[in-house]
């Protein structure tokens, strides 16, 4: 996920399971509880991560479980590309 206003990039703590019919689903979590990130946009992106970016990825959510203050990456890491991406604004 990306957040828009920060320009930083939150991986989500899950592997998306794709179906033998090719569809997936994912829960993706926008901003910090509460209001505070309510009205901001947000963009989800689908990338196709070869074993270096996985490896960022899980070194990432590894270090950031379970703490509210996540930084963010400042970019995606090599070997991510952008699959399928969607914005969306949190509206709670």
């Amino acid at each position: 996920m990306h957040n828009i206003k920060t320009d930083r990039y939150y991986p989500q703590e899950r592997k998306v399971i794709i179906t033998p019919t090719g569809n997936w689903t994912e829960d993706t979590y926008f901003g910090k509880n509460g209001t505070l990130n309510v009205g901001e946009k947000f963009t989800i992106i689908a990338v196709l991560a070869d074993k270096n970016a996985q490896d960022q990825f899980i070194a990432y959510t590894k270090a950031y479980k379970g703490k509210e203050d996540k930084q963010g990456l400042e970019a995606l890491p090599t070997g991510a590309v952008p699959y399928a991406l969607d914005t969306v604004t949190r509206k709670r």
